[in-house]
């Protein structure tokens, strides 16, 4: 089983970003801290979409890249308000707090452009446990608003059962080929099959099952599970080789303990 570990859904370039407060816009020019691809000694962990599709931030306007000043791009995660962002609380066990994180929101692209925030705040589920993955979620509140600004969008909170078979999308900025090492400056996009939730790890854990040959995969950690256009789960473990053999598991955004947690700390 992979621990996706917190690298923004896909890419994850290795940069350094201190902000103070508010929000920094860029333009379509690369930002000069923020090589465009990591190299493989650069990142622990590499996130990767295998097999996915080019997609856009005008699509999927709640996607967010997270990034660690000690280790660049780390997670994914997703607008759940106008000022918090929830992932995975895997992607902070080497230690990160709030003052080591930024985030991107609003661009397609996983070295430049949209808006960066700092962090107020990082808090992860009391019950999370790293050994199994149960209570994967973390919730952070960035420093300023997502208000008003240009593809950014909140995704709402699923609060039904999704059916068996529903397909659902999955998006990141990480790995396009495992081998190569090869990583997209383009957000990617991936549709997995919903399976039985009696058929999944644990009562805190939803399940898919993508294509054989894609795959989510480490890196991918916190990014979004959307069924329904609706966050069902949040990324947490699947196939070590990410090729869809095993399926993919995801923290259940409706489970009681999870969504009284969500609530507590970001009011929704």
């Amino acid at each position: 089983m992979w621990k996706i570990t917190c690298v923004a859904l896909l890419a994850l370039s290795y940069g350094t970003f201190v902000l103070a407060g508010s929000a920094e816009s860029h333009d379509s020019k690369e930002d000069s801290n923020v090589p465009e691809v990591a190299s493989p000694s650069e990142v622990k962990s590499s996130g990767r979409v295998i097999n996915g599709k080019d997609t856009t931030i005008e699509k999927h306007p709640y996607a967010v890249r997270i990034y660690s000043t000690r280790m660049g791009g780390i997670c994914g995660g997703s607008v759940i308000t106008d000022k918090h962002v929830l992932t995975a609380a895997h992607c902070f066990d080497d230690g990160e707090t709030a003052k080591d994180l930024t985030v991107r929101v609003g661009s397609t692209s996983q070295s430049h452009g949209g808006h960066v925030f700092s962090i107020k705040k990082m808090v992860t589920h009391p019950k999370y446990d790293k050994s199994v993955f149960d209570y994967d979620v973390a919730v952070l509140t960035i420093n300023g608003s997502f208000t008003g600004l240009k593809n950014v969008a909140v995704v709402a909170l699923q609060d039904e059962v999704v059916d068996v078979g529903v397909l659902c999308d999955g998006v990141g900025w990480g790995y396009i080929n495992r081998k190569k090492k090869k990583t997209p400056d383009t957000l990617q996009y991936l549709q997995l099959r919903m399976l039985d939730e009696d058929d999944c790890a644990d009562d805190s854990v939803v399940c898919a099952q993508s294509p054989k040959g894609s795959d989510l995969c480490q890196g991918d950690s916190g990014g979004p599970f959307v069924c329904n256009k609706k966050l069902t789960g949040v990324t947490s473990s699947g196939d070590p080789k990410c090729v869809g053999t095993y399926k993919a598991n995801f923290a259940k955004v409706r489970h009681p303990p999870i969504r009284a947690f969500i609530r507590k700390h970001a009011g929704i």
